[in-house]
Formats: C-alpha cells, structure tokens, sequence
C-alpha cells in the first residue's frame, strides 16, 4: 500500500476523493434531527386515565392527543369505535406517535376500564381556582 501512495499526486487524488465522497455522505444522509426523519417521531406506549376529548384529540392530563383517521379506538370489549363513542373518563392503553414541538398523535387506543360517571358526551377539563 505505501508503494501506491509513494508519490505526491496519488495523495492529493486519494485524498480529494475522500473528501468528496465524506461530503457526499454529508448532503445526502443528513444528521438526526433534520429532514424527514424530525417529523416521524418516536412511537410510545403506556397506560394512560383519558379525562376528556374534543373534536379531534383525546385529553390526558393537560395534553391534547390528536386523533387521526388511521387511530384505531377499541371499547372496552375489543370492537372498534369511533371517537363520537369513546366513553370518558376512563383507563386506556393508548400507543402516540411523539413529535418535537408538536402535539402528540394517538395511533392506538385500548379502553380498559370505566368509571360509574364516564359518558359519551364531549367533556373539557376546567380547571378550577
């Protein structure tokens, strides 16, 4: 190998197109936190007590999860329903998509238990002073 790098012109070569190939690297595969890959997110899971929903999300504690066409909500009895039918307050397995300066997106919801008081209707939590 030292017999290919004995002259000067064949070191400037190599080493032009390594550094060429490096900023190639560089442009197309950018660093983490850049691109498309930002607005995938991390994919959580957890047992969560779902206090409310609107239109559109779910509230769990004070943070709204948004429900999308493709979140699958489950009654307590397994079958599928809609978000109108989600009974609120109640214990849920929920799996969320977690994206950086942005609410939360459910992919999964499981009910798993009621309370007495859970109901149907659309329920904002208020909080009181």
């Amino acid at each position: 190998m030292q017999a290919f790098f004995k002259d000067q012109y064949t070191r400037r070569i190599f080493l032009w197109l390594a550094l060429l190939i490096l900023l190639l690297v560089l442009l197309f595969n950018p660093a983490v936190g850049f691109g498309d890959d930002a607005q995938k997110g991390i994919v959580r899971n957890g047992i969560v007590e779902i206090r409310g929903k609107t239109s559109n999300s779910i509230i769990v504690g004070e943070r709204h999860f948004m429900v999308s066409e493709s979140t699958t909500i489950r009654d307590i009895n397994g079958k599928e329903i809609p978000l109108i039918d989600l009974r609120v307050p109640c214990v849920a397995e929920l799996k969320y998509l977690l994206i950086v300066d942005k609410n939360p997106v459910s992919l999964q919801v499981r009910v798993k238990q009621l309370f007495l008081h859970s109901t149907m209707d659309y329920m904002f939590q208020v909080r009181e002073y």
